[in-house]
């Protein structure tokens, strides 16, 4: 099917806590630590960040569960900024709401994204799971097009999330969020507690159990 869109281009600036949580970024390039401790959970290695950040030295972590085994909390202190950082991510994941999701300090609203919201600076938007399996059926593909034309067809096919490629610009509507995360990643000052979801975070040593086929060729794991 072919899509024609006329676009009506202004700038608006929205940031939530809600439309900005349950996002994935696989494919990342993540700086070389300041430091590496062991921790039990998330919230003890936000403690960690927090001390590291009252000398400058902390502007993101990264926590993976890993049964006590390992340096799995370790401390980044990142001059990029998270949009930035996010930006360069190749897989992005977000669930699909009446509004554009953009991963920046500002948004801009067209045809296709009559209202949006920027999930950047302060928001749930420095929340980030990572090294992610997609668990959910595929309900339609769609190659080749720009993320916000992907988050139009996949909210006009009544999907429940959306799973796309920037470097192929591949998208994928998806029928739930299943999935299973190895990492979460997290912008110092960003409340875990309010944009986090554990239930979507697993062991390192979880194996992953897929949904049957739907059919659509799945996308291509990115090493």
């Amino acid at each position: 099917m072919q899509w024609a869109f006329i676009f009506i281009v202004g700038l608006t600036v929205v940031t939530g806590q809600q439309e900005c949580k349950n996002a994935v970024f696989n494919a990342c390039v993540l700086p070389e630590p300041y430091t590496a401790v062991n921790e039990n959970d998330i919230a003890a290695c936000a403690a960690i960040c927090s001390v590291y950040a009252a000398t400058g030295s902390c502007s993101m972590y990264s926590f993976e569960a890993n049964d006590g085994i390992g340096e799995n909390c370790k401390i980044y202190d990142m001059q990029t900024s998270i949009p930035d950082f996010q930006a360069a991510c190749n897989e992005v994941g977000l669930p699909v709401h009446d509004e554009c999701i953009f991963y920046d300090d500002e948004c801009t609203v067209t045809n296709l994204c009559p209202t949006c919201t920027a999930c950047g600076t302060g928001t749930c938007g420095g929340y980030m799971q990572m090294d992610c399996e997609f668990q959910g059926l595929i309900m339609e593909r769609h190659p080749g097009i720009p993320f916000d034309t992907c988050q139009l067809l996949c909210r006009i096919e009544r999907a429940t999330y959306i799973h796309y490629y920037r470097e192929s610009n591949d998208c994928y509507c998806m029928a739930s969020d299943k999935r299973a995360c190895k990492k979460q990643v997290v912008q110092y000052g960003t409340d875990i507690n309010t944009c986090s979801d554990a239930s979507k975070v697993s062991s390192a040593n979880e194996e992953w159990i897929e949904d049957p086929s739907s059919g659509v060729p799945p996308p291509k794991k990115i090493a």
